[in-house]
């Protein structure tokens, strides 16, 4: 059964490495917003199973996209892998059970390895 992940993610670049590495891998579907607000509005019409989520983003940031994701009932089965190069935040969401990647530590095989871990 296919498997949607949303990437949310600024950086043009790595949203299409990601989306081309992803892509190959048969069991997932990939849609892609560039800021927290194209993800919520993404979201809001199509079933995610695990949003990819950067921190540090234009119009709305992941911070207030995951809260906004949590306050909703609907969303409580949707993961949630932070992929940031901001390492400040990293124990917050240690506690809040979300993963959290540091860009710079993870190659793209290793994170969709994660993503694969984070689906089963």
């Amino acid at each position: 059964m296919t498997k949607k992940i949303l990437i949310v993610e600024d950086d043009k670049t790595l949203q299409i490495a990601l989306k081309t590495k992803f892509q190959k891998d048969q069991e997932l579907e990939i849609l892609q917003a560039f800021n927290g607000k194209e993800g919520l509005e993404i979201l809001a019409k199509e079933p995610i199973n695990l949003i990819l989520l950067d921190i540090v983003m234009p119009v709305m940031d992941g911070i207030e996209m995951l809260k906004r994701v949590r306050q909703e009932k609907k969303y409580d089965g949707v993961k949630i892998i932070i992929l940031t190069n901001s390492s400040s935040f990293e124990r917050s969401f240690q506690l809040a059970n979300v993963e959290y990647l540091i860009k710079s530590n993870y190659g793209l095989d290793e994170i969709l390895t994660k993503i694969k871990e984070a689906l089963n």
